[in-house]
């Protein structure tokens, strides 16, 4: 895949105008229209999410993906830099649907719209009206793991399983699904530890330190998970700036914790 660029507030200003480049905000609509970013196109969270069943986390129809990209006028030739306002985690899952689809040039604004807000930049609150476009895309690369690529990697050693969600989640302490508890052999770092919550949410400056501590620079393959590939947008997009091999497992906890065949540990 090619790489991802990530772009702080003042560099994204610079390029705003540059006609290859569309800035998507992954927000609800009444947080757009309280301001965005100059040209900045709306994609709700709702939108980026699977409408057909209870496993909300797996990837749209490619039906679904293809009305919505039209909405936004999508080209592929474009650079499609994306943020969100929580640090990450809706701008990864969208980053990663556009990996799906083998788009070559994508960005994300590190800290999103409350960084750009911090650095005082200009904000607008009217609707970016765009061209509607045909699309035709089609499926591609599939970063995406499987329930069978899951069980195939818990006893590879040269694979890890990231679980992106917080600790009593992992442990079961918190249990949304029928079984608690997490993935045998998977290792818990929280999305949160990604981002630095007194920095406007943008990436926590020891990242990468973090990444060798969690031996997630070792050249092993990785997949990511938390409930339903939210959170686990985050870390995904964290892999993908890092030019790591991962995948994510977009069925989630959702669908292992409810599956009776899914081993798990507490």
């Amino acid at each position: 895949m090619h790489p991802v660029t990530l772009y702080s507030p003042i560099s994204l200003s610079s390029v705003l105008k540059e006609k290859n480049t569309m800035v998507v905000q992954i927000t609800d609509t009444a947080t757009y229209l309280n301001g965005h970013i100059p040209n900045a196109l709306l994609v709700t969270p709702e939108e980026i999410m699977n409408d057909q069943g209870p496993m909300v986390g797996k990837l749209p129809s490619i039906a679904n993906i293809r009305a919505l990209l039209s909405k936004i006028g999508y080209r592929t030739d474009h650079t499609i830099v994306v943020y969100d306002n929580e640090g990450g985690g809706w701008a990864g899952r969208f980053l990663w649907i556009l990996d799906c689809l083998g788009h070559s040039s994508l960005g994300y604004l590190n800290g999103g719209l409350i960084a750009w807000r911090g650095e005082n930049l200009s904000i607008e609150k009217n609707w970016t009206q765009v061209p509607v476009t045909e699309v035709r895309a089609k499926l591609q690369t599939l970063p995406i793991a499987s329930v069978e690529d899951v069980k195939n990697a818990i006893k590879d050693p040269q694979q890890l399983i990231w679980d992106a969600r917080s600790a009593k989640e992992f442990t079961g302490q918190d249990r949304r699904a029928i079984r608690g508890g997490h993935i045998p052999s998977a290792f818990n770092l929280d999305w949160s530890t990604l981002q630095n919550s007194k920095n406007h949410f943008c990436l926590t400056d020891n990242l990468e330190q973090i990444l060798k501590d969690n031996d997630l620079l070792s050249g092993k393959k990785i997949i990511t998970y938390c409930q339903a590939h939210h959170r686990s947008g985050l870390s995904y997009l964290v892999g993908r700036l890092f030019q790591l091999d991962i995948k994510a497992y977009d069925g989630a906890w959702m669908e292992w914790g409810n599956r009776p065949d899914t081993p798990i540990e507490l």
